[in-house]
């Protein structure tokens, strides 16, 4: 499987290089040109990136879902706190301009997993997705918690394909990607519930930071 993944790669890689040379010598109007080529180029990086991650997602079996998955819950101040966090920073910008930006009003369609998704976990983590009302895109909220102290690891955007949700950039590397892929897939197969923005707002965490913040 993985010779025909990595010459894809290598031609991949070959074809986003010959395009820079030629769109650069046959230009005609200074500029244009180059934000050609860097266009082909950002596509083929973003498929060369993806073919990676599969490539070696799929020789690593310490990157295989495991058999059985916690079905935990937190309380209801927990989510609404948990929420509050991780909206209320640049990316985001708050429960009420995420729901807008889902097509939503009042609350936020919602899922989560709690627990230790992966055996290499050193504490459980809880995971919450916040979908569009048409069910098609959202975001990924993954965090630690301790007595009201939330800390926003990852913050991706989600979107739907055919048949599996597409994550986004995340903050570390290919194992925990892996693992918020996989997550994606298993929140996004589970029931939604409505968590109202007057709540979030209200239930303001003791303290909360986010990655990159």
């Amino acid at each position: 499987m993985r010779l025909p993944i990595v010459l894809s790669l290598l031609v991949l890689s070959g074809f986003g290089n010959s395009a820079l040379c030629q769109q650069s010598s046959s230009a005609a109007v200074p500029g244009k040109s180059d934000k050609i080529a860097y266009r082909i180029l950002f596509q083929r990086t973003l498929l060369y990136k993806r073919l990676a991650d599969e490539a070696e997602s799929a020789q690593n079996p310490a990157f295989k879902p495991p058999e059985t998955v916690s079905h935990s819950t937190v309380e209801t101040r927990v989510l609404e706190e948990a929420l509050n966090c991780a909206t209320n920073n640049r990316s985001v910008g708050g429960p009420a301009q995420l729901a807008t930006l889902l097509g939503g009003r009042s609350s936020l369609n919602v899922s989560y997993f709690y627990g230790k998704y992966m055996p290499q976990q050193d504490a459980e983590m809880l995971t919450v997705a916040v979908y569009s009302e048409n069910d098609r895109r959202g975001y990924l909220f993954d965090m630690s918690f301790d007595g009201g102290k939330y800390f926003i690891a990852n913050l991706p955007q989600l979107r739907k394909s055919k048949k599996q949700w597409q994550v986004g950039e995340i903050n570390g590397g290919m194992w925990s990607f892996t693992r918020l892929w996989y997550l994606a897939q298993e929140i996004g197969a589970r029931p939604r519930q409505r968590v109202a923005i007057s709540e979030i707002l209200r239930a303001a965490p003791r303290s909360c930071k986010a990655m990159n913040e």
